[in-house]
């Protein structure tokens, strides 16, 4: 069986038939109900309510300075909101405990690996018995083209360090990912092989872009912001595979 099989045979193991499809009466894993925080003499956030439901790609599109960051740091428990409730996995975030730092991955605004190392030294170094299985590893190495696991992180294009770091995010499973992917303008396909192995491997993924293209080619749902408010829900793919050779 060659890699490519081996690779496709895997996804299916753990990938369910259908696609996601959003109900909106079943209980969301994050929930914003008009939240609110001020900045000087105008708003950051401004009454923002929207909820991510499980297993679904998500995604806050704006340009810069709309308040797509401040988005995630509140979400996080990095910021505090003024007013308004945040609840994640049927909590509000602040009943949580530093236990929710295990339940988040985070890639937002740099890549923090030693790049003088190889993957598999990088693997090696963040890999625990709570982490994915290596054959899942694999699949979402080869996503990104990344066969070769004694190449330097130095020697990968931007766009597929990323990619990695991505991917080192996910190693521990975490219950939700958060994601700027405006590092992949010019590679969108190779986003969407990413996206849709780890959506599959049961992430829920909340992303950031300034691109409403790319949220409508990657995103289950996407909320459209300026200046700290929603202006626009808007539904997406329902299933990523299908824009996918």
């Amino acid at each position: 069986m060659v890699f490519k099989d081996l690779m496709i045979s895997m996804i299916n193991i753990y990938m369910p038939e259908k696609p996601v499809v959003r109900n909106t009466m079943a209980r969301p894993i994050l929930s914003s109900h008009h939240l609110t925080r001020p900045l000087s003499d105008s708003f950051a956030i401004n009454n923002l309510t929207f909820k991510v439901l499980r297993g679904e790609i998500f995604g806050i599109v704006g340009p810069a300075k709309a308040g797509k960051t401040t988005i995630i740091k509140l979400l996080t428990g990095q910021l505090v909101a003024t007013s308004g409730i945040i609840s994640i996995l049927g909590k509000p975030i602040d009943l949580w405990d530093a236990s929710l730092h295990e339940k988040i991955g985070i890639l937002m605004d740099s890549i923090h690996i030693n790049s003088k190392l190889s993957i598999a030294q990088v693997l090696a170094n963040i890999t625990t018995e709570q982490s994915l299985d290596p054959h899942s590893i694999l699949i979402l190495l080869d996503s990104i083209q990344l066969e070769d696991t004694s190449q330097s992180v130095s020697s990968l294009s931007y766009s597929q360090q990323l990619g990695f770091a991505i991917i080192c995010a996910v190693l521990q499973r975490p219950t939700l990912l958060f994601i700027d992917i405006d590092a992949f303008p010019n590679d969108t396909l190779a986003l969407k092989k990413l996206l849709f192995v780890i959506q599959k491997l049961k992430i829920t993924i909340i992303l950031t872009t300034t691109s409403i293209t790319a949220a409508a080619s990657v995103c289950n749902t996407y909320i459209t912001i300026a200046k700290g408010s929603i202006f626009e829900h808007n539904s997406g793919i329902q299933d990523i595979s299908s824009t996918i050779d």
